[in-house]
C-alpha cells in the first residue's frame, strides 16, 4: 500500500498545487446527481493499517438496487476494476464495504454484524491523495470522489489516515468535492466508534451511515469493537463531551498547559476514571482532575458546562495533541476514544520559533465548530467572546482530529517538528 501511496502522490502533485484534477476515464461518462441512489458516504485512507482502509457505499433511496455488474476503481482505474456483483441487491438504507482486509479481518476488527456486506481484499489500494469511482453495471459513472488534503478548492479534503472521512452535510453527497468532508469523532451523528487492533485505534462507522437507514452495524455481543458506550460504569451520555479549548502556555491561567471540556447535552455527564494523553499512544494515557469554573475539584460535567485541567503530560508548544479516552479498556485503561484535536507551533499559545498571537486553540462554536487559534483564553466559559478575536496562522496543519503519535513506537504519521517558517502540510510518507 505504501507504493501505491506514493504512485498517487505523484499523480497528484500538479493538483496539490492548482486544485484542479483531471482523470482519464475511458468510455465513462460524467457522474452526476441521476438516476442512480448509490453513492460514497465514507472512506478511509490508511499508511500504516491497523483495521484495513475502506470505502462505504450507501443506497440513500428509497427503493434496492442491485449491484450485480457494477464496479469500482481508484485513480482513474475506469469500470471493472474491482467487480461489486457480490454486494448483490442493496436495500434502501443499506450501506456496504470495500476494503483491502479479508472480509473476515475487517469483519472482526470493528465488530460487524454478518449480515454487513463486504468486499474484502481489495488490492488497487487508495493513496493520501486519490480518486474513488463507482460504476454502474453499463459502466456508467454514477459517483466519484477525489481528494488530496494538500491541495486547493474542492478536491482538499481531510486527511483520512486512520480516522475516516464522512460527508459534512447531504449536499456532499454525489458532489465529488472533497472540501464538503470531515473527519469522523467517536459518538458523532454518524454514530462513529474507535476499533482499536494492537494498541491502535482507527475511528470510523463502516456499515453504516446517517444518509441511510443509520442502524448499528455491530455485532449484538460487541464484536472486536465493542459498544462504544457499554463498559461497565461508564455514563451513557459520555459521547456529549467535546474537546473544547486548549492551551500550550504554561502560565496559571487557569492552570499551565490547560485543557476544557465542554457537555453538549442535557444531561450532567461523569468522566470519573477518565483518561487523557497528549500525542503518544493509548497505553501512556493517564487519569487526570477536573475543576469546575470556580476551581472546585469535580467528577462531573454539568449539562451544557466546563470543565478544565492541566495536561497529564505537559503540551508542546511547538506542536502537539490532545486525546481523551474512557476507561473501558482491560482494568480500566484507555478504551474508547472519546475526542482528540491536535495543533502545530504556535496554534495554542507562545511558541519561540512561531507566535502569531495565540492563546489558546478554541472551537468555535463551543462544542461543534472547527478549532481555530484565538488570542483570549476562555477556559471553564463557554469560546463566544475569544471566537471573535481569532489570529491568523501563517503555516498549515493542525485541525480536529490527531493523526501522529510521536511516542508510539509505530506512529501513524511523524508530527513536524517545530519550525520558525511557515510551512505547508504534513510530508507524504513513504
Amino acid at each position: 500500500m505504501q507504493t501505491h501511496a506514493r504512485r498517487a502522490l505523484a499523480t497528484f502533485a500538479v493538483a496539490a498545487t492548482t486544485g484542479v484534477l483531471a482523470f482519464a476515464v475511458p468510455g465513462a461518462a460524467q457522474a452526476d446527481a441521476g438516476p442512480s441512489t448509490v453513492r460514497i458516504t465514507e472512506w478511509m485512507y490508511k499508511n500504516e493499517a491497523t483495521a484495513g482502509e475502506f470505502v462505504e457505499l450507501t443506497n440513500v433511496g428509497a427503493a434496492p438496487v442491485d449491484l450485480t455488474g457494477w464496479s469500482y476503481a481508484a485513480s482513474g482505474g475506469g469500470p471493472g476494476q474491482v467487480p461489486l456483483s457480490a454486494f448483490g441487491e442493496v436495500g434502501a438504507g443499506e450501506s456496504v464495504v470495500i476494503t483491502e482486509a479479508p472480509a473476515a479481518t475487517f469483519r472482526s476488527q470493528w465488530g460487524l454484524d454478518a449480515d454487513v456486506k463486504i468486499v474484502g481484499g481489495v488490492t488497487h489500494n487508495i493513496g493520501r491523495a486519490d480518486d474513488v469511482e463507482v460504476y454502474d453495471a453499463a459502466g456508467t459513472l454514477v459517483d466519484q470522489l477525489a481528494y488530496n488534503d494538500q491541495g486547493t478548492g474542492t478536491v482538499k479534503g481531510p486527511r483520512t489516515d486512520g480516522v475516516s472521512g464522512e460527508p459534512k452535510t447531504a449536499a456532499a453527497l454525489g458532489a465529488n468535492d472533497a472540501s464538503q468532508w470531515r473527519l469522523s469523532v467517536a459518538g458523532d451523528d454518524d454514530h462513529a466508534w474507535a476499533a482499536t487492533v494492537g494498541g491502535a485505534s482507527d475511528v470510523g462507522s463502516p456499515g453504516t451511515s446517517r444518509f441511510g437507514d443509520g442502524r448499528d452495524p455491530r455485532a449484538s455481543d460487541g464484536g472486536d469493537g465493542g459498544d462504544p458506550g457499554s463498559g461497565a460504569g461508564i455514563d451513557p451520555h459520555w459521547a456529549d463531551v467535546r474537546i473544547n479549548e486548549v492551551s500550550s502556555d504554561n502560565g496559571d491561567t487557569p492552570v499551565g498547559d490547560a485543557i476544557e471540556l465542554v457537555n453538549t447535552g442535557a444531561s450532567d455527564v461523569s468522566i470519573t476514571g477518565w483518561l487523557q494523553i497528549d500525542s503518544g499512544a493509548a497505553a501512556s494515557a493517564t487519569p487526570f482532575a477536573a475543576k469546575l469554573p470556580d476551581g472546585t475539584a469535580t467528577t462531573t460535567i454539568p449539562a451544557h458546562g466546563y470543565v478544565y485541567f492541566s495536561s497529564t503530560k505537559g503540551l508542546g508548544s511547538g506542536g502537539d495533541g490532545v486525546k481523551l479516552y474512557l476507561p473501558d479498556g482491560p482494568g480500566g485503561t484507555a478504551g474508547t476514544l472519546v475526542d482528540q484535536v491536535s495543533y502545530t507551533a504556535g496554534q495554542a499559545g507562545t511558541d519561540e520559533g512561531t507566535d502569531f498571537g495565540a492563546g489558546a486553540f478554541a472551537r468555535c462554536p463551543d462544542g461543534t465548530g472547527d478549532f481555530t487559534s484565538v488570542a483570549f483564553k476562555s477556559f471553564g466559559a463557554s469560546n463566544a467572546t475569544a471566537c471573535e478575536s481569532p489570529v491568523t496562522d501563517p503555516g498549515a496543519g493542525g485541525g480536529s482530529t490527531l493523526n501522529c503519535q510521536p511516542e508510539a513506537p509505530r506512529a501513524p504519521a511523524p508530527c513536524p517538528p517545530p519550525r520558525s517558517l511557515p510551512r505547508p502540510g504534513p510530508a507524504a510518507r513513504t
